[in-house]
């Protein structure tokens, strides 16, 4: 899609020539990736087809990449990025929030075929633009909290909530802005736990607020087998 402005609102033009949609990047080998779209209505959009973003429902998804972390000394991991509605504590954004849980779930019943070794299975990350704070009831966040079994990885890291706005960039974002933007790691008992040991917004220079409308959200973690299995760690670094 081409970005355009008009009198109704901003518009995006379909066009051959650009994509709507998400990437991840990483330093580390993809051994697979998925992805999937999440549901609406009306036709597929076209070449030259336009779409109101402020009114219509934009053709949102998740994607996942399955890292091998195998120089980290570390199992593979499930890296699922996605981003919800813009439609904050919406039916819209919760639906997206439920229907990414139970990809997920499917993802995880995939990993397992054939691993009889809880602990040889795939961690999963889950981050985003979720386009709702975790104060935030009857949201997309509010949906994926309310399974306990993702933990938020900046409550993990007792981050500060002070100044630690992810949107807007600009002007006083930092200040009086939302952090909307989330990492959530999944702790199955018998499983590797992930533990987050850092976590902040990066506004360190002006180039971190310029590169998007969003402030990257950084987060250092630790991967833990179950305490009742044997004891180890390994460390991992991971910017979204």
């Amino acid at each position: 899609f081409q970005e355009a402005r008009c009198w109704s609102g901003e518009v995006l033009v379909g066009s051959q020539e650009a994509s709507y949609g998400l990437a991840t990047l990483t330093r580390f080998p993809i051994l697979d990736t998925r992805q999937m779209m999440f549901q609406r209505s009306g036709p597929c959009l076209e070449d030259g087809d336009t779409l109101h973003m402020d009114r219509q429902v934009q053709p949102r998804g998740a994607l996942a990449v399955l890292l091998d972390l195998t120089s980290e000394d570390a199992r593979p991991m499930w890296v699922i990025n996605t981003h919800f509605s813009h439609r904050m504590a919406s039916k819209e954004q919760r639906r997206q929030a439920r229907e990414v849980l139970q990809w997920i779930e499917h993802l995880r019943s995939e990993s397992a075929d054939g691993l009889d070794d809880a602990l040889e299975r795939p961690t999963f990350l889950l981050a985003g633009d979720f386009n709702s704070s975790f104060y935030m009831p009857y949201s997309s966040y509010s949906v994926v909290a309310a399974d306990e079994r993702w933990r938020d990885l900046w409550k993990e890291a007792e981050a500060p909530c002070c100044c630690q706005a992810s949107f807007p960039s600009y002007g006083c974002g930092g200040l009086f802005g939302m952090r909307i933007d989330h990492l959530f790691g999944l702790r199955v008992e018998g499983e590797t736990l992930p533990m987050c040991e850092v976590a902040q917004v990066l506004r360190r220079s002006p180039a971190d607020e310029m590169a998007s409308d969003h402030c990257a959200v950084f987060a250092e973690m630790d991967f833990v087998e179950d305490p009742e299995s044997k004891v180890k760690e390994e460390e991992l670094l991971l910017i979204q």
